[in-house]
């Protein structure tokens, strides 16, 4: 099984209503398509069921247990809708992984060379050499990229998160690092990229003003956040690319 197919969601949302295996079956007879019809359900079911992610009990199909499948995980950082809500179908304690963190570890860096190529498409030639992907060298830096800007005099600091989750809301991690960065620089965007189909494109981004309202506070000196998940939707966020 190395290839996402839409059968598969379709057993999954089967599987999720526990639904008799005899009506399922007699669904995909049914089914004038033959992509859809019983053989390619079966097909699917047996995919999932051999890799633990459907289980047959007492005649009914059930959930089993969402495992980080190299074909899942390749379905979902290429931005395919069907993965995700594959994914969504299962309750959290069915969950081997968290899709979500695969984003955070795994397409970080095609968001920062999305950001660094849209740049160089938008800056004179010559401002290039000034443009600087800080995170290759310093982690701690409290943001990931350096570049010039077209409307503003200073320089822009680049936070930039990344997503393949589809959807009108944008969910992504601040370090509290990072957000002390931003409060201290007003000069600290924080630029949102969702890759959906394999393609990237931006989100919208805030700048460090707009965050201070989103600060959360520690309530004991004993007890300080170090991490935080934050999600955005399209009304949240500016348009376009700051400073551009």
């Amino acid at each position: 099984m190395s290839n996402f197919s839409a059968n598969y969601l379709e057993v999954i949302k089967a599987a999720k209503v526990k639904k008799h295996f005899e009506d399922f079956k007699t669904e995909g007879r049914l089914s004038r398509d033959i992509r859809s019809g019983y053989q390619a359900r079966m097909n699917a079911f047996l995919d999932l069921s051999e890799q633990g992610f459907v289980k047959l009990e007492s005649g009914f199909m059930t959930l089993g247990i969402l495992s980080p499948a190299p074909w899942l995980t390749k379905s979902l950082l290429n931005g395919e809708i069907e993965s995700w809500e594959l994914c969504d179908a299962y309750p959290a304690k069915s969950c081997k992984f968290k899709p979500d963190l695969l984003n955070l570890e795994t397409i970080g860096r095609e968001g920062e060379d999305f950001v660094i190529k849209w740049l160089k498409l938008n800056l004179r030639e010559e401002l290039h050499s000034d443009i600087v992907q800080t995170s290759l060298f310093d982690d701690r830096a409290g943001y990931d990229v350096i570049s010039p800007s077209v409307k503003l005099k200073h320089r822009i600091l680049l936070e930039i998160k990344t997503t393949s989750r589809p959807g009108d809301d944008f969910t992504f991690y601040l370090s509290r690092n990072e957000w002390n960065t931003a409060l201290r620089n007003p000069n600290w965007y924080l630029v949102l990229v969702r890759k959906v189909k394999g393609e990237c494109a931006l989100f919208g981004y805030l700048d460090n003003e707009s965050l201070v309202n989103y600060y959360p506070c520690d309530r004991h000196h004993d007890f300080q956040w170090t991490n935080v998940v934050g999600k955005l939707g399209l009304d949240d966020v500016y348009s376009g690319f700051p400073g551009f």
